[in-house]
């Protein structure tokens, strides 16, 4: 390469090369869209935590981004993340509150992430068997403890392991 070509601006490189990530079936997905937001804003009774009380959120989550981004969306990470609640405190987060009264529910103190991210990733490459395109997408949904960037840890790795042609449509430009 001479010295000419290697000081010529990429605007490709300048643009997407920080926000690509080579999945580990070598297809290289590129983040277009990232949207956060508390997990648990615009909860108004109640503790909102427990094994019970999380199991439908995910899915109303991963819903809210297959519409917003009219394209397939899946949930690549939804661990427990435990609160730091002591054992004499756990009594005042019981349903119905106390743990004497009959139908009383024990509450684990776990919750989802404190912060929920969706992003839509999107991929130059169509997915083989499928209608015929310019390109493939695919919606990501994951919680994790502080708002992103940096993309948490575990769940990079979890992006990174996805199946693209499993979940990703192809889409026209």
């Amino acid at each position: 390469m001479t010295e000419e070509n290697e000081d010529q601006f990429n605007a490709y490189k300048y643009f997407y090369s920080n926000f690509e990530i080579t999945l580990n079936c070598n297809r290289t997905i590129r983040l277009e869209n990232l949207k956060q937001r508390q997990t648990y804003s615009g909860v108004y009774e109640g503790a909102p935590w427990g094994r019970d009380r999380m199991e439908w959120w995910p899915e109303m989550l991963r819903k809210y981004a297959e519409e917003e981004h009219k394209c397939p969306a899946i949930i690549v990470d939804k661990r427990d993340f435990p609160l730091p609640v002591a054992e004499e405190h756990l009594d005042q987060y019981r349903w119905p509150l106390g743990k004497d009264r009959p139908y009383s529910k024990e509450f684990e103190p776990i919750s989802l992430g404190p912060i929920t991210c969706v992003a839509r990733f999107e991929c130059s490459e169509i997915v083989p068997n499928k209608p015929m395109r310019d390109g493939s997408e695919l919606a990501v949904v994951w919680f994790q403890h502080d708002f992103a960037m940096p993309i948490d840890p575990v769940v990079m790795e979890k992006i990174k392991a996805l199946e693209w042609d499993t979940y990703a449509e192809n889409y026209d430009l």
